[in-house]
């Protein structure tokens, strides 16, 4: 009887430990999380030649609401929004309007350029705390990897 006790403990533990964690667990990162709504810029991370660079976005305009991101909810619509003072000291909205597309991990985003043409940007979301939206691209300048992470924080 004692020997089946034992087997029996040693049959739970194993289970638990088999169990209770894995390298699959995300600790609260959420990559297919809903990215519908505004999101305030936070801060921007470039990696070229192997050294990393932090900045945090301090182009807020005092007395106003933040720069922001807005992916339209229930449409493909996307607005880049810088808040500025106008004549008068009062903060207006400078809009620029575009359309996005996400697959997966995958975001389009589709913007008018000074030029009058439009820009097409394809970036890669990946995992964040809750939020935090993160999306980064990679090109290559001169043959060496450049990427960009642009960080924002749910408005």
């Amino acid at each position: 009887m004692k020997s089946i006790k034992m087997f029996f403990a040693l049959v739970c533990v194993s289970a638990m430990t088999l169990t209770s964690c894995s390298k699959d667990d995300d600790g609260g990162e959420n990559v297919s999380a809903d990215i519908s709504g505004k999101w305030n810029y936070a801060r921007t991370v470039t990696v070229f030649n192997n050294q990393s660079n932090s900045v945090d976005y301090n182009s807020h305009t005092a007395g106003c609401p933040k720069n922001y991101q807005e992916f339209v909810a229930g449409t493909t619509s996307f607005k880049d929004v810088v808040v500025v003072k106008d004549a008068n000291g009062e903060c207006t909205e400078l809009v620029i309007n575009g359309t996005y597309n996400r697959s997966g991990n995958t975001l389009t985003i589709t913007k008018p350029t000074s030029s009058g043409t439009n820009s097409t940007e394809t970036f890669e979301i990946i995992p964040s705390v809750a939020n935090e939206l993160h999306y980064r691209s990679t090109t290559t300048t001169g043959g060496v990897p450049l990427t960009v992470t642009r960080i924002f924080t749910r408005n």
